[in-house]
């Protein structure tokens, strides 16, 4: 009786004993061993090891950024004029001719009525500051309307420059020797046919020069004085005033 009594308390302690061990065993993750989130992204700068790190992939990389593809400016078209050349005084503005379609000693002048004798001309327009040469609408020889001559040094200089029929110049060249009405008659061999400017808000023209050292000057228009043949010049001396035999003019376009 005894040891069967013995022997149950042996079986009851080794069952509680296997019970305590089943109950404080640790139960396992199956998933595996969970990895603290990094706390800075650096040293993280590919997908893999991003990936690695249980971290998002990295944004798309923009390869182009496109940009807004701009009109190119377009230059401003020339404006097309043609007509008569109008000449006033300068100082009362009373009209005194107009450039007439003749020579005279290969020089150009006035004639005081209109009509037939006024010479036809033509030119395009791109601005008020843009200088151009003028052609000549005839058969004639010597296509452009300009100047002949050397320099003009200024305002206070007293020389004065004949317009003449040219042959075309460059723009922004000095004078040159390519031909012109006034050098067949014994006058200036050199020339200038880039030499006029237009104002179309009052139809007038005004007029510059360049000198055989590139400088560029502005002119002014006389007309000679005395009745019948008065010729017309270019000068940088806005004043010559009564000395010179010679009247200070405007330049206008009469619309043909």
């Amino acid at each position: 009786m005894y040891a069967r009594t013995a022997l149950q308390a042996v079986l009851v302690f080794l069952f509680s004993f296997q019970l305590s061990f089943v109950f404080a065993t640790p139960t396992l993750r199956t998933q595996g061993i969970a990895r603290r989130a990094p706390t800075s992204a650096s040293g993280y700068e590919t997908n893999a090891k991003r990936f690695a790190a249980g971290l998002p992939p990295l944004p798309p990389k923009r390869r182009f950024t496109p940009s807004r593809v701009g009109v190119a400016a377009r230059a401003p078209s020339a404006v097309p004029f043609s007509g008569f050349l109008r000449i006033d005084d300068f100082e009362t503005g009373s009209n005194i001719g107009w450039v007439s379609k003749t020579l005279l000693g290969g020089q150009i002048r006035s004639t005081p009525g209109g009509g037939q004798n006024r010479l036809p001309i033509s030119f395009n327009f791109v601005s008020s500051g843009t200088p151009f040469d003028m052609p000549i609408s005839d058969g004639d020889d010597f296509h452009y309307l300009g100047a002949a001559g050397g320099s003009l040094t200024g305002p206070s200089t007293t020389n004065v420059n004949p317009v003449v029929r040219t042959n075309s110049i460059p723009a922004g060249s000095g004078p040159m020797n390519v031909g012109n009405s006034g050098a067949d008659s014994g006058g200036p061999g050199a020339s200038e046919s880039v030499i006029w400017k237009y104002n179309p808000s009052g139809s007038e023209f005004t007029s510059e020069w360049v000198n055989p050292d590139f400088i560029l000057i502005a002119t002014y228009f006389y007309l000679s004085n005395g009745p019948g043949n008065r010729f017309l010049y270019i000068s940088s001396n806005p004043d010559l005033g009564e000395p010179e035999e010679v009247t200070r003019v405007r330049v206008f376009l009469d619309l043909a």
